[in-house]
């Protein structure tokens, strides 16, 4: 502290006032979150899910774990963690506006009734599964990548956007998705 009185001179200071970005600051705590381990980002978490009326002591912590992990690709600061809520946990999800747009779609519709036979006689979600439910439900739909995805994604997650779905489905699972995918296309 002393050494750092010696070298302090006001000479040194300029008189324009220093400079926040906003973004810039964003982009750095988005690293910051990128860097974290699944584990202790969990930690970080918990105080967002308490306050979203998450029991987090009903918790399983590996589940968490995984959630988080999966998240902080698309966090830039932890307050955005309400926006995926609903994905993972059933008491919050919902279909956003946008997510309805697509399923109220007709040839949308047709690809989620297909999507959904997939499921049906498909086995258990994991990554490793994905690949292979993906060519089948572009076999089945006749459909490859956004027209195909986007209405899957809006049926099981009521979203637009969000994390991957290859990292999500294992987390799901093939009932929920089932279930969600209904839920769906009960939407008109």
């Amino acid at each position: 502290m002393e050494r750092m009185a010696e070298e302090f001179s006001l000479s040194t200071l300029s008189r324009s006032a220093p400079i926040f970005s906003r973004k810039k600051l964003e982009w750095l705590n988005s690293i910051y979150l990128r860097k974290k381990e699944g584990k202790q980002l969990s930690e970080l978490f918990l105080p967002y899910l308490k306050k979203a009326d998450i029991r987090v002591d009903q918790l399983d912590h590996n589940f968490l774990t995984q959630i988080s992990s999966i998240l902080k690709e698309n966090l830039v600061v932890l307050s955005q963690i309400d926006e995926f809520l609903g994905i993972f946990f059933d008491e919050k999800f919902f279909f956003e506006e946008g997510a309805k747009t697509i399923l109220s779609d007709l040839k949308n519709r047709e690809t989620l009734c297909s999507i959904l036979n997939v499921l049906e006689v498909s086995l258990e979600m994991t990554a490793d599964t994905w690949p292979s439910l993906l060519a089948q439900m572009e076999e089945r739909t006749g459909r490859k990548g956004k027209p195909l995805l986007a209405p899957f994604r809006a049926g099981i997650t009521g979203k637009t956007k969000g994390p991957e779905l290859a990292k999500i489905i294992p987390l799901l699972g093939k009932e929920r998705m089932i279930h969600r995918l209904k839920m769906a296309l009960e939407i008109s």
